[in-house]
């Protein structure tokens, strides 16, 4: 846009000058102010008319003057100066530089400069954008031709943008959108389509993140959206093109959520997986009768014609729209086969003029001929022996260096995922080669790419050539030597030592082609993979946390291979799964494994254990079956050790399921261990906070407890075992019957309370029993289960805090994998009785317990009077800024934390005023909390 203040008839720029400049800009893009002057000139006249100019009365300072009043401009946030400037509401904002370097570690914030489409000189540069825009190499996408609208919209993306725009509105926290789909589908551009979209409403501050680049941390995203929330974003969105396992996108959004940020992620998979809180949106393979009418308009407006097809139009087409286009500097139009042979004699020409002619059995590429003109002798690079022998059939080791150099390129490109150079310079053996690089990017098939972070990696020129390319000249065993070789290559960091992350190209890649990929073609060879993997780790002297849980990922997945093809024996599974867990442990044991990797590695030990039951329940040879009470306790320890980092993961709950009843199903245990066994895997299901699951995980759940029940009920021994309780102390008899009095029988829940408390203090404290009386003490006292609702009023009387101070006692030293519930109870307690300071304490420690929990940030409930009507306060404010505060309580004489923004548009509040009454509730985040009346009341009515 051109924007002209100043400007007067008789100044040096001539009228007739500007018409041309003008035209190339489009209509009502150039705005002339101050110009009741040139009302009367005939020329400027013809301008406005043909809506080339726009004319103004008013100075432009009065103009922008009145915008900044206006709220439509931010002069104070966004200065014209400022270097990243996002639209938020009706005017911008400035991105401070800390903000943005921290952000950019992870994701790159939609901002102006990517929103603002390019100006063309003419419509050739026009056309010649578009052209570059479809062949564009995947890897950040190309801002410039989706800020012009240069892409096919696909139907998926008015769907996605709809549905975000509803979770942004929705006062619940977003959940996880997945957009699903094959090779060219278009995923990738449609989402970086939605991300500007996004910001284009100025409602959210938007996020993206290519899936070339470091997968994006907790601790700058909740950052950005910090801050986006500090400068009125009513949230962020992460759009993450990471081609994953929605898993990983939930799993960011747990922690999120957790934390109180509203941030929607927006991710990419490459099939429909198992989804249990993500909304799924699929990428058709085929296109609508809507989409290829908006590609043959789009074309069209290029001067493009194409005739509309007769059948279905696959989406493959819109890859090799690109030689299709016409050309205008050098023909790509013959295809691969013939490019490759086109650079060849271009070579040989070379090789005469420099009078290095090769020898007839050497045929050179256009990488290999630039590399000897580089000066690097082409002797070390082409093979000398097997020359004659076709590509295809030559083994990695065999092939020459850049052969191998390209193989690695298009295995990794056939799934989408690129090369960092310095990994492709350190398999050719020559790191940091400038003279290589320059080489490598003389070939048009293989590009050099820089992704959001700048690091720069190798990449087929499209997904689609790759795999076409990889099909005729990389059989699978040798796409198991390239990845061999790469893990034998890549650079292991232990801290931020800046480049490309090494270790997350090949996690990437193995997304694409491990167990969780499900391809059948590569199950056989993923013993090679692990022990590549072993060999690697074994030379780096120690196990790195990534690296150890792909390398138990690929035993396991490769033992699962064995049993599917009744491969190997059944001692050979056990002991490569023995050895599985020990490696495990391993990493497990060390302080520095923590969060989610510490997670994952945790559900992964729990699933090699259950592996080894499995195993041996499907034992074929009659084995001897010993210690499997014991195996189980260890895949409980591995699930009790996942939950302690995700509370709500329902993963680990159901691996301790079935390894349970695949164990109880040997008929190998006592009656006394199954009955323990039993209770454990229900009591760890009947832990799980259901109201924060989705319904295909409640089904699932659900099935696994009727399972395990059943198992129970048609167990005889066990039954006649669990009869004598008079005889016995066992704590898991005395769980399952106070269980079954409070599921069955009429006033249940009080009798199995009695049981409980009736119970000898060591079986009390059995986490199982412990819990059980947590859940059944608070069901007497609220009529509800605990946390089970949102802000619900709660009163305590004398007799309900005694309840408690008895529970406090009768559970002292009680180890309970869900203590936060035992905590809180005791923090509420506290603060009734007035004591204040513990109470904090406490509430303290709930805070560190429940990190990963969503429902951390929501208020559970309100102090009320005996009428369970909520008590309303007053107080004034102790200080406040945009996003916290604190106010001191007039009536129970101690402060407690508020939010500003819930008792005002603007959020401002000066010390000592006033706050509007209110009413004081409870989170797990923040402990004791002043909100408005409102908020009860609008949802006593909804």
């Amino acid at each position: 846009m051109l924007l002209i203040d100043g400007w007067k008839p008789h100044d040096k720029l001539d009228v007739a000058t500007l018409g041309p400049t003008l035209s190339l800009l489009g209509k009502r893009q150039s705005h002339l102010f101050s110009a009741g002057d040139w009302r009367a000139d005939p020329f400027i006249v013809s301008l406005v008319d043909d809506g080339l100019l726009v004319l103004h009365e008013a100075p432009l300072d009065d103009v922008l003057r009145d915008l900044a009043e206006a709220g439509a401009l931010r002069s104070d946030d966004a200065s014209p100066g400022a270097d990243h400037v996002i639209a938020l509401g009706d005017g911008f904002v400035s991105v401070d530089v800390n903000t943005w370097n921290q952000i950019r570690r992870s994701a790159r914030p939609v901002d102006l400069e990517l929103l603002t489409p390019p100006v063309f000189s003419s419509t050739a540069a026009k056309y010649q954008e578009f052209r570059n825009f479809v062949g564009a190499t995947e890897g950040a996408p190309r801002w410039s031709g989706l800020a012009a609208r240069m892409h096919l919209r696909r139907d998926f993306e008015a769907e996605v943008l709809d549905h975000a725009l509803k979770q942004v509105q929705s006062r619940e926290l977003p959940a996880p959108i997945v957009v699903e789909g094959q090779t060219a589908t278009g995923k990738s551009i449609g989402l970086a389509s939605i991300a500007l979209e996004l910001s284009r409403s100025g409602r959210v501050a938007v996020l993206h993140q290519a899936r070339r680049t470091v997968r994006p941390a907790v601790e700058d995203v909740d950052m950005y959206a910090a801050w986006a929330e500090d400068h009125g974003a009513e949230a962020t969105v992460l759009v993450w093109d990471g081609m994953t396992n929605p898993a990983e996108y939930e799993a960011l959004s747990r922690q999120l959520r957790a934390r109180g940020r509203r941030v929607l992620i927006i991710g990419t998979t490459y099939k429909k997986q198992a989804a249990p809180s993500s909304t799924i949106f699929t990428a058709a393979a085929e296109l609508s009768p809507g989409e290829v009418s908006r590609l043959i308009d789009l074309l069209t407006s290029f001067g493009v014609e194409i005739r509309r097809p007769k059948n279905a139009l696959d989406t493959s087409f819109l890859a090799f729209l690109y030689y299709t286009l016409p050309e205008t500097e050098r023909q790509l139009r013959s295809g691969l086969a013939r490019e490759m042979r086109a650079a060849e004699l271009a070579i040989s020409e070379l090789a005469r003029e420099q009078n290095e002619k090769p020898s007839s059995q050497q045929r050179l590429t256009a990488m290999q001929a630039a590399l000897q003109a580089a000066g690097i002798d082409l002797e070390e690079l082409l093979p000398q022996s097997n020359s004659d022998k076709p590509v295809a059939a030559q083994s990695f080791a065999e092939r020459a260096p850049l052969q191998r150099i390209t193989a690695l390129v298009l295995v990794a490109g056939k799934h989408g995922v690129p090369v960092p150079i310095d990994l492709a310079l350190r398999v050719l053996g020559r790191e940091g080669s400038q003279s290589v690089r320059d080489a490598l990017n003389s070939s048009d098939i293989i590009r050099e790419i820089n992704d959001d972070n700048g690091e720069i990696f190798l990449a087929a020129r499209s997904h689609l050539e790759a795999e076409l390319l990889a099909q005729h000249e990389v059989p699978v065993t040798v796409e198991i030597e390239v990845i061999a070789e790469a893990i034998r290559n890549i650079r292991i960091l232990d801290g931020f030592g800046g480049g490309a992350d090494e270790v997350q190209f090949l996690v990437s890649l193995f997304e694409r082609i491990g167990p969780a990929a499900d391809l059948p073609r590569y199950r056989m060879h993923f013993g090679e993979i692990a022990d590549a993997l072993r060999e690697r780790r074994h030379e780096l002297g120690s196990p790195r946390p990534r690296l150890a849980l792909q390398e138990s990922n690929f035993v396991r997945g490769y033992v699962q291979w064995q049993q599917d093809a009744h491969e190997g024996s059944l001692a050979s599974r056990v002991s490569a799964l023995e050895y599985n867990a020990e490696l495990l442990d391993e990493v497990l044991s060390s302080a520095s494994t923590k969060g989610l990797i510490r997670l994952s590695l945790s559900v992964e030990l729990a699933s090699t254990l259950g592996a080894i039951i499995y195993e041996y329940s499907h034992g074929e040879n009659g084995e001897t079956i010993e210690g499997l009470a014991g195996r189980l306790d260890d895949v409980l320890g591995a699930v009790l050790d996942a939950r302690a980092v995700d509370p709500g993961n329902t993963y680990p709950v159901d691996v301790l399921a079935w390894s349970t009843l695949e164990a109880i199903g040997t008929g190998a245990m006592r009656p006394d261990e199954r009955l323990d066994r039993l209770a454990y895997a229900v009591a760890t299901l009947e832990s799980l906070d259901r109201s924060t699951l989705s319904e295909a995980q409640l089904a699932k759940l659900d099935s696994r407890g009727v399972s395990l029940n059943k198992a129970l009920a048609d167990d005889a021994a066990v039954w006649s075992y669990l009869q004598n309780l008079e005889t016995n102390t066992s704590p898991a008899a005395t769980y399952f019957l106070a269980q079954s009095e409070a599921k069955n029988v009429p006033n249940g829940e009080r009798q199995a309370l009695s049981r409980l408390r009736a119970a000898p203090a060591q079986t009390r404290k059995d986490w199982r029993c412990a819990q059980l009386l947590v859940d059944l003490t608070w069901r007497d006292i609220a009529g509800a289960r605990l946390l089970s609702g949102e802000r619900l009023p709660l009163h305590l009387s004398p007799a309900d805090l005694a309840q408690i101070a008895s529970l406090s006692a009768d559970l002292q030293g009680a180890e309970l994998p869900d203590l936060y519930r035992l905590r809180f109870i005791q923090a509420v307690a506290q603060f009734s009785k007035g004591n204040y300071a513990e109470s904090g304490k406490l509430f303290r420690e709930v805070g560190d317990l429940t990190r990963q929990l969503s429902k951390r940030i929501y208020t559970s409930y309100f102090l009320a009077d005996e009428n369970q009507v909520p008590r309303v306060f007053t107080g004034r404010v102790e200080f406040a800024d945009a996003r916290s505060g604190e106010v001191w309580v007039n009536e129970l004489g101690t402060r407690i934390k508020f939010e500003p923004r819930l008792f005002s548009a603007t959020g401002d509040f000066a010390r000592s005023q006033q706050l509007p009454a209110f009413l004081v509730g409870f989170k797990l985040s923040r402990g004791p909390v002043a909100e408005p009346r409102s908020i009860y009341r609008s949802r006593s009515h909804a």
